[in-house]
């Protein structure tokens, strides 16, 4: 399985931007600010994992891109059937929106079999470290799910027509910089440049719980 690198030449998530250039720097509907944290996940072969995460809330705008990936947020519960989601609507859903960035050893934008073979290993570790999340939450009694880094598409729910970008994603949520080469765009890191491995996960937990459920995995 080969994972993406941190190039993306999909579709971009938008949203409206009424703010100067000077706010369009700063995070969008930011709850909880990026932070590096290490996590144990000792009940699977992934013990410990280290990422860094930040935790937004969902637009109105952006649940409406993420209903093309995840259908069920394409009609609003109890809605007669074909009528789409008025995402502003009082009973849309509440999505938190969590995107995580591993620190690769490579580059992620060259390639090469060593490249593929990080890729692979991180997008496994990721899927570890949000199946552990999910399965708290679920059982919980909420939603979460993840998409796979390597297709866009959702890993346990039904998708929908079109791939989710992880890089288009996280710049618009984290204004990380972008350089543009060719016809693709390459998401820079503050810190690691290009030297990361993006992946999103999703839930309609409340932010507590889904707080409560990530310092319940943490190390200290």
């Amino acid at each position: 399985m080969t994972a993406p690198s941190v190039t993306s030449c999909a579709r971009a998530v938008h949203g409206p931007d009424p703010t100067g250039e000077r706010k369009r720097k700063q995070p969008r509907n930011l709850l909880v600010p990026p932070r590096v944290a290490t996590f144990d996940l000792s009940n699977s072969r992934h013990c410990v994992v280290s990422l860094e995460y930040s935790i937004h809330k969902c637009s109105p705008r952006f649940l409406w891109e993420l209903a093309f990936t995840f259908p069920q947020f394409g009609r609003l519960k109890g809605s007669p059937s074909g009528k789409p989601t008025n995402p502003a609507a009082e009973n849309a859903p509440k999505v938190l929106i969590v995107p995580t960035f591993q620190k690769s050893r490579h580059s992620l934008v060259a390639i090469g079999p060593e490249i593929e073979e990080e890729k692979d290993e991180m997008l496994e570790t990721f899927l570890a470290w949000a199946n552990n999340v999910r399965d708290a939450l679920v059982k919980a009694g909420h939603w979460a799910d993840m998409t796979d880094p390597s297709s866009g598409y959702p890993v346990h729910s039904p998708r929908g027509p079109s791939y989710f970008s992880d890089v288009a994603a996280c710049q618009y949520l984290l204004k990380y910089p972008v350089m543009t080469t060719g016809c693709c765009n390459v998401l820079t890191h503050p810190q690691w440049e290009t030297n990361f491995y993006p992946a999103l996960f999703f839930t309609t937990a409340p932010l507590d719980v889904l707080q409560s459920v990530l310092n319940g995995l943490e190390l200290n």
